[in-house]
């Protein structure tokens, strides 16, 4: 038996609940009427939050990895997630993955991701240097200069993408450290359940200036929930 054979292709994510996994199928439906050209649509249903990918892992350490996952995993540990607005990897001038966020307790998901690379570093896996995004995955571009509809499925959702903006944010986030709010993440509900606990706030978001009356200028949350004023 080769090496190839007894290692296991692993990662580790949370599985969504069938509410969710309805909600991204029809997602999916609505956006294969509006995006034509040459995408590969993840299985319906088959959607996963990726934690961790960890390559190709012998079996021997797979209880390890297990392991860690029970013991930083309290009782009754749980989130509150949703799935709200589109994205794209790595960015919208050279899509190749279409996503959709999530949102709610992100920063407590994040938190949890972090804690989990950080346990895996002594079994021998990298931590990862980018940022954690928790999303599910809808589509693979295969073809980013042949995709029709894509901007405007995007820009459906109301305010354009700021992409030097999320690198701006991503530079803070690697020398300040903290949780990062992006896109549908950035509503006003994620905001104030953050900001209470950030030594330093970075903004860097859509803006609407009033010159006449400077004290009506205001910032810009997107895909608010039923909670936000």
């Amino acid at each position: 038996m080769s090496n190839s054979e007894k290692n296991i292709r692993a990662f580790l994510a949370v599985e969504p609940p069938e509410g969710i996994l309805q909600a991204v199928i029809g997602l999916q439906e609505k956006l294969k009427r509006e995006i034509g050209g040459k995408l590969s649509w993840t299985r319906p249903g088959g959607q996963h939050l990726t934690l961790k990918f960890f390559g190709d892992v012998p079996t021997e350490d797979i209880d390890a990895i297990g392991r860690s996952v029970q013991n930083r995993l309290q009782a009754g540990w749980s989130v509150n997630l949703k799935i709200a607005g589109l994205g794209l990897f790595p960015d919208a001038r050279k899509p190749r993955v279409l996503w959709c966020a999530a949102a709610g307790d992100v920063a407590k998901l994040t938190a949890l991701q972090k804690q989990l690379d950080n346990d895996f570093a002594p079994l021998g896996f990298a931590p990862e240097t980018r940022p954690f995004r928790p999303h599910l995955t809808l589509a693979r571009i295969r073809e980013p200069q042949a995709v029709r509809g894509l901007n405007e499925a995007l820009e459906g959702q109301g305010l354009s993408a700021l992409l030097s903006n999320t690198k701006e944010v991503e530079a803070a986030q690697g020398m300040l450290g903290g949780a990062m709010l992006l896109g549908a993440q950035a509503d006003e509900t994620g905001f104030k359940r953050t900001a209470g606990s950030a030594a330093v706030l970075h903004l860097a978001m859509h803006t609407v200036m009033d010159e006449a009356e400077p004290l009506q200028t205001c910032l810009l949350y997107t895909s608010p929930s039923p909670r936000d004023s």
